[in-house]
């Protein structure tokens, strides 16, 4: 049980994610978990009167339970708070100021002790050797791979200590539910339009191409951070810019949109001494060597050629996971993890369990 009556929150860039991990339901819930009597909710943005003026935002909180304010992002916010909780939902093309948030509270001057959770994958990729030490301690990054399934710490759990010959992983929720209305026959422009319209595209892309450029940057970054946080041997860490990031020409896009094979994209994993199985005609194909023996694969592929993808690997819309075979080839056993993926409940859900672990560690010292 908590010492403190108010549990006080800090919500760094409130787009769709952000509104849905600071909503009242959800902060409350989180609070009474731990034992808060009370949410005090300060929101940082670089335009705040935007968030008030956000009337399904403002809604949200009526609970008489929280309070809330916003200020500018510009301001020296960490002086005038001590949150112990800190959501980052920044978009990712901003990570360089993400971290610059978060340096603050982990900084080597900084007396604050806050938990910081975030699904912003700019500042774990551009950053990670500055915020591994946090890690699993006070910072919590399961919501930057896979959305709302946690893949990450079940993935860890599954390789740390087997023979890992080769991991499959499906990350990106939006491309996989783009893929699944081209099969149905919709045309790319209200595929577009769908993907906006549900927040599942990266900001600032509107058609298709754009949408599946800006998807393919951020398959990139979750597939460093995978390997940094469940591969990685020491500090052999994959650093931004290591992976090859996939580029689709106006021919792959046809194929994807025309394309009977059920395409899914895929990032797999393979151990010194497998193969890939490449395909020619696999759009956005590109290969990556990386420490440790690893090699990596980005590409569309038909799960359908693989048999054990086909069983354990078709995830309809959104869906996420990963498939590990240990031993050559599989033969000592394959464990598969899947969930909701994109999407910002799922994304919610997953940082809000971040938080209550971490939370919770925190208040039973």
């Amino acid at each position: 049980m908590a010492d403190v009556e108010t549990l006080d929150v800090m919500a760094v860039g409130v787009g769709n994610v952000g509104m849905e991990a600071a909503s009242a339901d959800r902060l409350t819930n989180l609070a009474h978990e731990l034992g808060y009597g009370a949410v005090n909710l300060v929101t940082l943005n670089r335009y705040p009167e935007k968030v008030i003026e956000n009337k399904i935002f403002m809604d949200s909180l009526s609970d008489a339970s929280i309070s809330i304010a916003a200020e500018s992002a510009n301001d020296d916010y960490w002086k005038r708070h001590e949150p112990d909780l800190v959501l980052v939902t920044t978009p990712s093309g901003i990570g360089a100021e993400s971290y610059r948030y978060m340096e603050q509270f982990f900084g080597s001057n900084s007396n604050h002790d806050a938990v910081i959770v975030t699904a912003e994958k700019g500042a774990v990729t551009e950053f990670w050797e500055q915020l591994e030490p946090h890690v699993d301690k006070d910072l919590g990054i399961a919501a930057t791979v896979g959305g709302g399934t946690q893949l990450l710490r079940a993935a860890r759990e599954q390789v740390h200590g087997g023979d890992i010959s080769r991991i499959d992983l499906v990350v990106n929720g939006t491309l996989g539910a783009a893929m699944e209305l081209f099969e149905q026959g919709t045309a790319s422009p209200e595929v577009a339009r769908h993907m906006t319209a549900l927040g599942y595209a990266e900001p600032g892309a509107t058609d298709i191409n754009g949408i599946f450029d800006g998807e393919l940057g951020d398959i990139v970054k979750k597939a460093q951070i995978f390997y940094n946080y469940v591969l990685a041997e020491g500090t052999d860490y994959v650093r931004a810019g290591d992976i090859e990031t996939p580029v689709l020409s106006a021919g792959d896009m046809t194929k994807l949109m025309t394309d009977e094979s059920q395409r899914r994209m895929v990032v797999t994993f393979v151990k010194e001494g497998e193969s890939f199985n490449k395909h020619d005609d696999s759009p956005a194909y590109v290969e990556s060597d990386l420490p440790g023996g690893w090699k990596l694969r980005i590409a569309f592929i038909d799960p359908n050629d693989d048999p054990v993808l086909k069983s354990r690997l078709e995830l309809p819309g959104v869906d996420a996971g990963f498939v590990i075979r240990a031993g050559k080839g599989g033969k000592d056993g394959v464990f598969s993890h899947t969930g909701p993926g994109a999407g910002p409940r799922p994304t919610a859900r997953a940082m809000h369990a971040d938080a209550y672990r971490l939370l919770g560690q925190k208040l039973s010292k």
